[in-house]
């Protein structure tokens, strides 16, 4: 049998078991630029399935609206200076408090896909190594 003794840098993961989404949503500590139709946006937080932006009052969005955005995710997540090539991805609206929209992720490439999950994946490990300190 293999055992491993518990250590003082194991980490302790809890799932809320009311909670509707596929994949854990990240709150980036670098600023993340959403485009639509050349408007930038500032990303609130982010999933492998969804995202979350503010708008200002000038640009109003509705429930079941379905926007083709593309996102700059930072390269190699320790600047916000150098930007991948943008991913382009369509989402639908579907909830919206105050300016604030919610929105599923509902086409992206493979590609696309791949190199999100490797910036949520990182920027979680930023975030616990930063907590841990």
């Amino acid at each position: 049998m293999f055992w491993k003794n518990k250590s003082e840098n194991d980490i302790i993961i809890e799932l809320d078991s009311d909670d509707r989404r596929d994949g854990v949503r990240i709150h980036p500590t670098d600023t993340i630029v959403l485009t639509h139709n050349k408007q930038p946006f500032a990303l609130v937080d982010i999933s492998s399935t969804g995202l979350s932006f503010k708008a200002p009052a000038s640009e109003q969005y509705h429930q079941g609206d379905q926007l083709n955005i593309s996102l700059l995710l930072p390269e190699d997540n320790t600047t916000q200076a150098t930007h991948t090539t943008p991913i382009a991805c369509t989402i639908d609206v579907i909830v919206i408090k105050n300016s604030h929209y919610h929105c599923h992720i509902t086409s992206i490439s493979p590609a696309g896909q791949r190199c999100l999950d490797h910036f949520i994946l990182a920027e979680q490990k930023r975030q616990i190594h930063k907590e841990s300190r």
